[in-house]
């Protein structure tokens, strides 16, 4: 049997007085295992979380431990084998259309359109969250902004997709799990193809962006600047 899937969660004091964590998690996974059906393969075993705004959890373990997996369980993509998860108190096979426009998710490989610009990314990922958002461009330029300032891609904002650099590729694609007000941000090893600036301007925006979300990020080693 694979090693169980180990969290260790980084927590703010100033996030977690007792009312915060008495309320109601963003993200609650209790006793969530997966077996794969065809091979019989033992992939996730009894995870368990309690997920609140301003928590940064790190997902850590070997390749082939179900980190990846975990995450897709998360998202609502793959279904448990035993066990329950809860977004925002609704459980996410019963609610996949809530619960995915409050989800942003960066696959380990990147899923972006090579006849598209970034800002075209930006917004059609915005759009897919919240289609019926009042002044939606206003918003939307707004957080646009705010994560192409992070990241450092003002240089390429209106290039295409097929244009770009893997580095530049890979941070259009986590900014593309923020966008849109997500509540729950998941990144599967997101310092694939990054260099050392762009790995420190996304442990920044992290930073700056946990207060109102919260982030899980997989990865084979500590995330570290």
């Amino acid at each position: 049997m694979q090693e169980q899937l180990k969290s260790q969660t980084e927590r703010h004091s100033w996030h977690q007085d007792e009312e915060v964590r008495e309320g109601k998690a963003d993200v609650d996974a209790e006793d969530v295992a997966k077996v794969w059906n065809t091979s019989g393969e033992l992939s996730v075993y009894r995870f368990e979380i309690r997920a609140y705004p301003g928590e940064v959890s790190v997902i850590l373990g070997h390749r082939g431990a179900g980190k990846t997996t975990t995450l897709k369980m998360i998202c609502g993509t793959i279904r448990p084998t035993r066990g329950h998860i809860k977004i925002l108190n609704n459980d996410i096979f019963l609610a996949k259309t809530l619960c995915r426009t409050k989800i942003g998710y960066s696959p380990q490989k990147n899923l972006l359109y090579d006849n598209l610009t970034v800002m075209e990314h930006l917004w059609f990922f915005y759009f897919m969250k919240r289609p019926k958002a009042r002044k939606a461009k206003e918003k939307w330029l707004g957080e646009a902004e705010v994560l192409i300032q992070s990241l450092d891609m003002d240089s390429f904002r209106n290039k295409l997709v097929c244009k770009l650099s893997p580095c530049e590729k890979r941070k259009l694609n986590i900014t593309l799990a923020f966008i849109g007000g997500s509540r729950i941000v998941l990144l599967d090893e997101p310092t694939t193809d990054m260099d050392k600036p762009a790995k420190a301007c996304l442990y920044e925006l992290v930073n700056q962006q946990k207060d109102c979300r919260w982030v899980a990020i997989v990865h084979q080693n500590p995330f570290t600047k």
